[in-house]
C-alpha cells in the first residue's frame, strides 16, 4: 500500500470545502488591549470574524489568536477556546478482476494554548478529526472486452478490462470548544497565544485519496481566577 502525507490539493477538494465555509477576509482579529501600565484585569478575549487558516493539506503550529492580560497577584488562568473546524476527505477505490482495493484519507485540526511561551494544561489536543476508509471489490469494465478465440468461443480479454471506480467525498464544518488551564500564574502582564496545526495522511493501493483541513472563525476568552485552597490538578 502506498502511503503519502500532505496530499495534493485537487479542484474538487477546494470546491467542496469552500462550499461549507464562505468566510470574509481582510479583517484583523479583534482583541482587548492590556499594556504594562494598564490596570489589572479579570478577563480578556481575542475574536476573529474571518477565516483563520485556509484549506490546506498541512500546516505547522501557527498562532491564530493572541492577547495579553494583567494579573495583580498570583492567579490561575482559565482559557476557553471556540473555533470552527472544517474537514474535507476524498477517497476513490479502483478495482478489477475481483481484487479488493482500499483508499484511506485522514484530516485533523490540533490546538494548544501557550501562556508566556509555556503550554497550558492539558497540552496539545485534537479539536476535530476524521479518518475515511473506502474499499471495493469489483470485476471491472468488461462490457467491451469480450472476444472470440480461435475455437469460436466467446472469452474475456483480461488485458482490455479497465478498473471500476467508486468515489466518496465528505466535506464538513462545525464549531468546537475546549477549556485550557494555566495554574499559578504570577503577577504582571502575560501573553496568551492560541495555536493550531493541520495534519493529514493518505494511503492508497490502486485508487486515490486526498485530505484537507481549515480553521474558520474563532474566539478565545481568558479569565483570571483563584481556585479553591489546596486544589490539586491531577495529571496522568
Amino acid at each position: 500500500m502506498k502511503t503519502g502525507r500532505n496530499a495534493t490539493t485537487i479542484g474538487i477538494a477546494s470546491c467542496a470545502l469552500a462550499a461549507v465555509a464562505v468566510l470574509a477576509t481582510g479583517n484583523a482579529p479583534l482583541r482587548a488591549t492590556a499594556a504594562q501600565s494598564s490596570p489589572s484585569a479579570k478577563a480578556t478575549a481575542a475574536i476573529s470574524q474571518t477565516q483563520l487558516v485556509a484549506a490546506t493539506a498541512s500546516a505547522e503550529w501557527d498562532t491564530i489568536l493572541s492577547n495579553t492580560i494583567h494579573t495583580p497577584n498570583k492567579k490561575d488562568l482559565f482559557v476557553d477556546v471556540s473555533l470552527e473546524a472544517g474537514l474535507m476527505t476524498r477517497t476513490m477505490a479502483a478495482s478489477r478482476g475481483g481484487n479488493k482495493d482500499t483508499s484511506v484519507a485522514k484530516a485533523e485540526v490540533r490546538v494548544r494554548c501557550m501562556i508566556d511561551g509555556e503550554m497550558a494544561y492539558p497540552g496539545e489536543i485534537i479539536l476535530n478529526s476524521r479518518t475515511q476508509e473506502l474499499s471495493a471489490t469489483l470485476d471491472g469494465l468488461i462490457s467491451s472486452c469480450f472476444i472470440i478465440d480461435e475455437n469460436g468461443n466467446v472469452v474475456l480479454d483480461e488485458d482490455c478490462v479497465e478498473p471500476e471506480e467508486i468515489e466518496l467525498v465528505l466535506s464538513t464544518m462545525s464549531a468546537h470548544s475546549y477549556n485550557f488551564i494555566y495554574p499559578d500564574c504570577g503577577t504582571g502582564v502575560h501573553t496568551f497565544e492560541i495555536q493550531t496545526k493541520v495534519v493529514t495522511e493518505t494511503a492508497t493501493q490502486e485508487g486515490e485519496a486526498s485530505a484537507l483541513a481549515m480553521v474558520g472563525r474563532g474566539s478565545a476568552a481568558v479569565e483570571a481566577v483563584r481556585m479553591a485552597n489546596d486544589e490539586v490538578i491531577e495529571l496522568e
